[in-house]
């Protein structure tokens, strides 16, 4: 978590001053139910990808402006390794395939951009099925079948029937009601 966290501050503070990184940063920690998931039940998962999301946040920026072997590789681990923690996870694959896009124009760029270096896409993706390959293995093992999906009665990953409001903003479990101060997260995204 204090890796993720010092990683986070050295993004933010190549974008902004150093002392809205920092503050930013110490909100997220103690803002949000990421101090809760360190100090009291650090078995469940929110940290370790907390750790995996700012890491490959971290090489896809390095990615958009060196598209090394390096970065691609580090990529590819950090998404399967947050695959392997939830499954739901491989939504990263989007924020890698969209990062920092603001219009359409940037979009289709974009996508250009993919096409002509998708042997890139590939090499990350390889990455991630051989990260994610023993879990396969095991699932084949005890169940015959080697995707084996056993968040099958959460709210969010209910592909078909999603409940992203109920998710975002509920009243049982709802992001916002645990984490209020992510509520100035979202003028950031909006841009």
């Amino acid at each position: 978590m204090y890796i993720a966290l010092y990683v986070l501050y050295v993004m933010l503070s190549k974008k902004t001053s150093w002392v809205i990184a920092l503050i930013s940063v110490i909100a997220i920690y103690l803002g949000t139910n990421l101090f809760y998931y360190t100090v009291v039940e650090s078995g469940m998962s929110h940290a370790y990808s907390f750790f995996c999301f700012v890491m490959f946040v971290y090489f896809t920026d390095k990615y958009y402006i060196q598209k090394s072997l390096k970065n691609t590789l580090a990529l590819g681990l950090f998404l399967g390794i947050a695959t392997l923690i939830r499954p739901t996870n491989i939504l990263l694959t989007i924020l890698f395939l969209f990062y920092e896009t603001y219009t359409i124009e940037d979009v289709k760029k974009r996508i250009v951009f993919h096409f002509k270096h998708y042997y890139n896409f590939i090499i990350l993706l390889i990455v991630g099925l051989i990260v994610f390959f023993p879990q396969m293995t095991y699932w084949y093992a005890l169940t015959g079948k080697y995707i084996f999906y056993s968040y099958r009665n959460e709210t969010f990953s209910n592909w078909n029937s999603p409940k992203i409001l109920e998710v975002i903003a509920g009243h049982k479990s709802g992001w916002l009601l645990y984490s209020p101060v992510m509520i100035f997260s979202h003028p950031l995204i909006i841009r």
